[in-house]
């Protein structure tokens, strides 16, 4: 079920009963309010869960020569899950992180082994000497920041190549024009930012243009295209909802000195955040995780020159 930003503001509103004709907090300064709290407690009790709601992950090239890449820009808390090396193959292997202390060890050149962190850099060693490896970061994508559900475009058909990609949007918002960057949130359940970073070439009415290859090929009517890093919908599981609700209330009440009603929703919050818990963990109750020697002399994957290597991609 999505939840758009909308709905949302008529939860909070319901909630603590704020008068429709009130002055004193916008719809933008709710939204505020919820961001807040979206990013101060629920995401990082979401996160806790170690369930992957918040996991992408990209292709890096590495270059010869080149051992420093940066973190993915959009990285929630400037962590990676995990780091893969992808083979010219297409093979994939563990890419240890190494410790620091022993980094004077790697510094000849030759076939990427590990990597340690450098302030904001994933530092490679050795110092890599050929074209044809890549590394593949699993990284936290965190959910977009609210903004009003006019505020960004709906699609309503889709057509690619063969000189650009076009999306036929509902409205074409003032915040929307060429050379904006968005994002591209699935309209379903998941809501997800499943294309960001895509920028517009070129607007003709509500079409709107993108290069070759910049609209992807999941796109499916209903979905929305906002401005980067914002969404107009709730992008957090559809039972973590109501939680965000209750704390962007009481966030409310507090800011308008509404103590008495503030400490009201304490035990809202507290069950809502004991059963959201419950519920989001496990993903799949059916199935745990076993614990699995890779280097073991059974059942282990197949091992290459420089590691265990996977399969393709």
């Amino acid at each position: 079920m999505t939840i758009t930003t909308d709905e949302f503001l008529a939860d909070v509103k319901r909630l603590i009963t704020i008068p429709s004709n009130q002055t004193r907090f916008t719809n933008a300064d709710l939204l505020a309010f919820g961001n807040r709290k979206m990013q101060d407690t629920l995401v990082p009790v979401i996160d806790s869960l170690q369930q992957e709601f918040f996991v992408t992950r990209s292709l890096v090239p590495i270059l010869s020569w080149v051992n420093e890449y940066g973190i993915p820009p959009r990285a929630l808390g400037r962590k990676l899950r995990e780091v893969k090396v992808v083979s010219p193959s297409g093979g994939r292997a563990d890419f240890p992180k190494i410790a620091v202390e022993r980094e004077q060890f790697y510094r000849a050149s030759g076939t990427p082994f590990g990597f340690y962190f450098y302030g904001d850099k994933i530092v490679v060693v050795p110092v890599p000497q050929a074209d044809g490896y890549s590394l593949q970061l699993w990284w936290f994508l965190g959910p977009g920041k609210l903004v009003p559900v006019s505020d960004a475009c709906t699609v309503v058909s889709f057509t690619f190549g063969p000189i650009t990609d076009d999306v036929v949007v509902s409205s074409v918002p003032a915040t929307i024009f060429v050379n904006s960057t968005v994002d591209f949130i699935q309209g379903v359940s998941g809501n997800s930012s499943y294309a960001i970073d895509r920028v517009i070439t070129a607007i003709a009415g509500t079409t709107l243009s993108f290069a070759l290859g910049q609209v992807p090929t999941d796109i499916a009517v209903g979905d929305y295209l906002s401005i980067a890093q914002t969404a107009p919908i709730v992008q957090i599981p559809d039972p973590a909802e109501p939680y965000l609700v209750t704390l962007t209330a009481m966030e409310v009440l507090q800011a308008i000195g509404d103590f008495e009603g503030r400490d009201a929703l304490k035990e809202t919050r507290d069950l809502q955040d004991k059963n959201l818990k419950l519920l989001l963990e496990p993903r799949v109750e059916g199935e745990s995780t076993p614990i699995i020697n890779d280097y073991g002399f059974v059942g282990g994957p197949r091992r290459g020159l420089w590691g265990i290597w996977g399969g393709s991609v």
